[in-house]
């Protein structure tokens, strides 16, 4: 019998390594000093819960989405050692519920730290997940080391995912559960592969689309698994919490899908079009409201229409036919695992709000155009990155300004085509070839 290959092992050895070394270096460095707001919204529901209040895990229904919680939050948040920003809760009642025994038993301070270490871990996964997703199950250790620093330089450069990993968004763990199922499936793995989908779709609806491109590419037992993990999830969370409470998060997600909301960390569609249609209708929302301070900062949100809104429903549906059309064409993992980079960000893209962390998963997937396209494309994400951070530095020249407050958006766009020309090139023959 001949021995077994023992390189993809050595592969995940190395990558398990690079994550425990980020994890450390995340909690040691960052640690207890991290806002870990995000975080804090879920922390502060499953305190909620634990008082006997689960009716007031979410804000005050209002007719647009202003991303401000209860009030007396804010003197909640104070309590635990973290002033001023705070978010509401948007996630399904069952994760505060899990949650509420834990808030009696450790402190805010511990429970962030322990996450964000988590959470660093898991980014610094990601890269070899893709690498297995694009068929590079174990090429040699200095490549996998060079597009681990690539995919991990991406991610710092990308503004969004930073901030997300100091405020201990949740989206990390929905984008890793993501990716880790995409792999999966890519593997042969239904079962495995749908159970992570279905946490992630029961963390965030976001996903949810990609089990459903499942269903056109080959994957139908996947998704039926996914699907069926969601919905089971979804069924204890009603048990749990009752209709009630689950009726004003539906409300909350209409609400939502309300309201165009203009951000240095947002990269949509509603950012784009509400700027060139209509931005003398929006409306500033302040990061602290009036009653607790003053705030230069903040956000802008308006109203969308309804044909506003259809035209974004059908452009989804249209990219799911696309997309669903062309990764049933394709059949090497390498343009495969592209496609699926620039299905995430364009259902991203046309979404709702579109924060820059919703494109974890294609950011990581960006180096994948070197092996791709050849050594020509190591330039190729830099007006990505480039344009993700145009807002953000020194004052622009006269000709540039009119586009810093939506560079976010028409950075995805560039890596959205990035995607796509790189899937549809020949491949180069001298690519490393995928593992079977």
């Amino acid at each position: 019998m001949p021995t077994p290959d023992p390189s993809p092992r050595r592969s995940v050895a190395l990558h398990l390594a690079l994550a425990a070394l980020c994890a450390l270096a995340a909690t040691r460095v960052l640690g207890f000093a991290a806002p870990s707001r995000d975080l804090m919204a879920l922390w502060l529901a499953a305190q909620e819960v634990a008082a006997g209040t689960p009716d007031r895990i979410y804000a005050p229904l209002e007719p647009l989405f202003t991303m401000r919680p209860a009030m007396d939050w804010y003197a909640r948040a104070e309590v635990l050692g973290r002033p001023g920003q705070v978010y509401p809760y948007l996630y399904p009642p069952l994760w505060a519920h899990l949650l509420a025994p834990l808030t009696g038993q450790i402190g805010f301070a511990n429970f962030a730290a322990a996450v964000l270490g988590v959470q660093a871990g898991l980014l610094a996964l990601m890269p070899m997940l893709a690498l297995r997703l694009a068929g590079l199950v174990a090429p040699p250790a200095r490549a996998q080391i060079l597009f681990w620093i690539g995919a991990v330089a991406a991610l710092i450069l990308s503004h969004g995912v930073p901030i997300a990993l100091t405020q201990g968004q949740p989206q990390i763990t929905v984008a890793f559960l993501t990716l880790l199922a995409l792999e999966r499936a890519a593997a042969g793995r239904p079962l495995s592969a749908g159970l992570c989908m279905g946490v992630a779709i029961a963390l965030k609806l976001t996903p949810l689309p990609l089990a459903l491109l499942w269903c056109v590419t080959g994957q139908g037992r996947a998704a039926g698994i996914a699907l069926a993990t969601a919905a089971a999830l979804a069924l204890v969370s009603i048990a749990w919490a009752g209709w009630p409470v689950h009726a004003l998060f539906l409300a909350h997600l209409q609400a939502i899908n309300a309201t165009a909301i203009s951000s240095m960390v947002v990269a949509s569609f509603d950012q784009l079009w509400g700027s060139l249609c209509c931005s003398d209708l929006a409306q500033k929302i302040p990061d602290l409201p009036p009653e607790i301070g003053t705030s230069t900062t903040g956000w802008f949100i308006l109203p969308k229409s309804a044909l506003w809104a259809g035209a974004q429903k059908l452009a989804i549906v249209i990219a799911l036919a696309g997309f669903g059309w062309a990764l049933h064409r394709k059949t090497d993992p390498l343009p495969r695992a592209l496609l699926w980079g620039a299905a995430i960000a364009t259902l991203a893209f046309l979404g709702p709000i579109g924060w820059l962390y919703y494109y974890l998963v294609s950011l990581v997937l960006l180096p994948l155009v070197v092996p791709a396209l050849g050594l020509r494309a190591l330039l190729l994400p830099g007006p990505v990155l480039l344009l993700i951070n145009l807002g953000r530095g020194p004052a622009l020249p006269g000709w540039l300004s009119p586009f810093a407050h939506v560079s976010t958006s028409l950075a995805m766009l560039v890596m959205i085509a990035v995607f796509l020309w790189a899937a549809f090139r020949p491949l180069p023959q001298n690519r490393i070839p995928p593992m079977q």
